[in-house]
């Protein structure tokens, strides 16, 4: 016995339900696939000799009756469908009838009959299969003769003792003669090529949306991919492994240990946003990143434990660097001196910003790196200064010829800057900017093993 549920969808042809003293496309389906609800599709013409001996209706219940197993069957009327053979009109009831059966029956593969009806029947109903957003199953009856089936016209008058006794396909033995129709789903297919558009060009938003929308032919891995994706985009902590475990983080990002990781993620995020000219987000992403940049190398370089002198930070605001704190030892003393001498009055508490951080890399002397010193101090006066707070406070227009005309540099240029003093300060390289197309690899691959 078949382990999946069906549920079944069929119009009716004149040979329907037993031709010849073997089951017609309907009834041998039924036979081979025992689905636990039928609908019957009538148009004016057969509905006239179901209403006459329901004669569709009677082989389906003997049919179980005798495989001792239980069915439902719901009867479509279509009263005015008196011409059957026209096309085109049969694609929006197909669709809706084909829709509520999956909403009804979430749990049941649906399968239709696309040896059954008219021409313009099968071509529709084989069509709609093939653009829905969920797995629709067509089936196809071979003739039991050699040759093509032979057509009959709707008969009036059947004999269904005789027919139902004398039917071949009723012994042990039978011929099963349905098999499933190759398929490819034409929405899933373009879905698919959407998918994966949107992950190159990381719109992980729009990746998601759009597989939601043929969520029966995904895996539960692409979801975990794409969710981790979008979830990364936002900057959630540790998306990644909370999405795809561990493991398979690993394989995406170079992970570190301690707090530097975030830094890590923000800069490659900050690297996507410039990638994709959201300019107003990378001008103004600047500013986090250049404060993380200095303070870590004023931290891990200098050895100057900033946030000991700081309050903690509130819900509203960060960390002060507070006067009294730097006066207490001699590396905060030092600090204290720098940032005197920086204003023009002594220092009063401030919130800790790249400004102050880069204030003390620049006064502390050895051990600074030059070079670094130059990279942070060019992103602050040359970006941030110039244009970061023209973008935060105002409403301005901002493409890379503004960009150009106003610092002198494009976004790639100011990204290539941010690159060098993070391969210098935090030691990122190429790897570490390459994740998200590691990770854009790992959804694609997710949809190569898809079956649609």
């Amino acid at each position: 016995m078949r382990e999946t549920k069906y549920v079944f969808f069929s119009t009716l042809g004149g040979s329907d339900p037993i031709s010849g003293f073997h089951d017609a496309s309907m009834l041998h389906i039924c036979r081979v696939y025992k689905p636990v609800h039928i609908c019957l599709y009538m148009s004016a013409e057969i509905l006239e000799h179901h209403r006459h001996d329901d004669r569709y209706c009677k082989c389906i219940r003997s049919l179980y009756r005798e495989a001792g197993q239980d069915v439902t069957i719901e009867i479509i009327e279509r009263p005015n469908l008196t011409n059957p053979h026209v096309y085109d009109q049969f694609y929006d009831d197909f669709r809706e009838i084909l829709n509520r059966l999956h909403r009804e029956h979430p749990d049941c593969q649906l399968i239709t009959n696309v040896s059954s009806g008219t021409p313009a029947m099968k071509t529709e109903l084989r069509f709609v299969s093939s653009v829905s957003t969920f797995r629709v199953q067509p089936i196809q009856v071979n003739s039991y003769t050699s040759g093509q089936t032979p057509h009959e016209d709707p008969r009036i008058d059947f004999d269904f003792e005789v027919n139902w006794e004398c039917n071949e396909d009723n012994k042990p033995d039978f011929d099963e003669r349905a098999h499933p129709v190759n398929n490819e789903n034409l929405l899933a297919v373009f879905a698919k090529d959407s998918i994966i558009r949107f992950a190159r060009s990381y719109d992980y938003r729009a990746a998601r949306v759009e597989a939601e929308q043929i969520r029966d032919f995904l895996s539960d891995e692409l979801f975990a991919l794409l969710n981790a994706a979008e979830q990364r985009m936002q900057l959630v902590p540790n998306a990644l492994e909370h999405n795809l475990g561990a493991v398979k983080a690993r394989k995406i990002i170079n992970s570190r240990p301690g707090n530097i990781m975030p830094v890590i993620e923000y800069i490659a995020w900050l690297d996507i946003k410039q990638k994709r000219g959201d300019l107003f987000d990378f001008i103004r992403g600047i500013t986090p990143a250049l404060y993380r940049l200095s303070r870590f190398y004023a931290e891990k370089k200098l050895g100057i434990s900033l946030m000991n002198y700081c309050t903690a930070p509130n819900q509203n605001s960060g960390e002060k660097l507070i006067r009294s704190k730097l006066e207490k030892d001699p590396i905060g003393q030092k600090c204290l001196g720098i940032l005197d001498a920086m204003y023009s009055e002594p220092y009063q508490d401030k919130y800790i910003s790249s400004d102050i951080c880069i204030a003390i890399i620049n006064g502390w002397g050895e051990p600074v790196e030059q070079n670094v010193a130059d990279l942070l101090n060019r992103l602050r006066k040359s970006v941030e200064e110039k244009i970061r707070n023209n973008v935060a406070h105002d409403i301005t227009a901002l493409n890379e010829e503004i960009l150009k005309r106003k610092i002198g540099m494009n976004s790639t240029q100011i990204m290539k800057l941010i690159k060098e003093a993070s391969a210098c300060i935090l030691k990122m390289d190429s790897y570490d900017f390459e994740s998200y197309d590691r990770l854009n690899e790992c959804i694609r691959q997710s949809m190569d093993i898809i079956p649609l």
